[in-house]
């Protein structure tokens, strides 16, 4: 039930990260799709960390040995969950360290400093985008200024959804499987 209960939270987060339909590149907008890609990428990370010890139970099963044991073995999910992924949930998004707004202000070199924004006079609509920019930052060990660095971010949300959406085919798979095997039915809605 952890696992379904991370896959519930990854779609979720995913789904608010990726939304293209959203309503124009307001500051609302904006700090929602930040903030859901903080989260999933805590999330995924947890996922990751979570995998081994599903494996315990759930290695000789299907749905673990083809979808989710690969990705515990593939080398480009490896670097990100050492990498970024590892410093979003560590550091910035379950904790927060000192050591992101540092290191991540440290870093910046922008021609202006947008401290606060909304887009409208209510108290939930306050943005606080340099926060947001120091924390990619941070996560990417960049020094990347400007525009280059939201396609970075781009590039680091595309991986981590598509980690993540991986993550969730499999829990489903396996979930199904096991329900199945118990004797329950598996109906899809």
């Amino acid at each position: 039930m952890m696992a379904a209960k991370i896959a519930n939270a990854m779609r979720f987060a995913i789904v608010a990260a990726m939304d293209r339909n959203a309503k124009g590149d307001g500051h609302t907008t904006i700090r929602t799709r930040a903030g859901s890609f903080f989260y999933v990428s805590g999330l995924v990370q947890e996922a990751l960390e979570f995998l081994p010890r599903l494996g315990k139970y759930y290695s000789s099963e299907r749905a673990f040995r083809e979808e989710l044991a690969p990705l515990l073995r593939d080398a480009s999910v490896e670097s990100l969950r050492k990498g970024a992924l590892a410093r979003l949930r560590n550091q910035g998004v379950f904790h927060n360290d000192d050591v992101v707004m540092s290191n991540g202000l440290q870093a910046l070199a922008l021609d202006e400093y947008v401290l606060m924004a909304g887009d409208a006079d209510l108290g939930a609509d306050v943005y606080f985008p340099i926060a947001d920019i120091a924390m990619v930052h941070h996560a990417l060990s960049t020094e990347t200024q400007g525009y280059p660095l939201l396609a970075e971010m781009s590039d680091l949300l595309d991986q981590v959804a598509t980690v993540g959406t991986h993550l969730c085919k499999g829990i489903d798979s396996l979930f199904r499987d096991v329900v199945m095997a118990l004797g329950c039915s598996y109906h899809r809605e």
